[in-house]
């Protein structure tokens, strides 16, 4: 059983993406990712991870928008 802190990384910058994944995969952690917040937000949903890095210039949802949705869902909040 795998008892890693789940990472979910949200940013359109695929390098930057690729290059925190590395890091923290080094670090063992488990790492989710996505280039948007409308996608992030599922993700959120759905693996209800230990922390969210997200970029806030992003298109669609950006992340402050993303920030409020998850805060005016509790459940989504450990």
């Amino acid at each position: 059983m795998n008892n890693a802190a789940k990472i979910l990384i949200i940013d359109d910058d695929s390098t930057t993406l690729n290059l925190l994944e590395t890091i923290l995969k080094d670090a063992n952690y488990e790492i989710h990712k996505c280039s948007n917040g409308y996608e992030g937000y599922e993700m959120i949903k759905n693996i209800h991870p230990d922390l969210v890095i997200a970029d806030i210039m992003m298109p669609g949802i950006n992340g402050y928008e993303l920030l409020t949705k998850v805060r005016s869902h509790q459940d989504l909040i450990l």
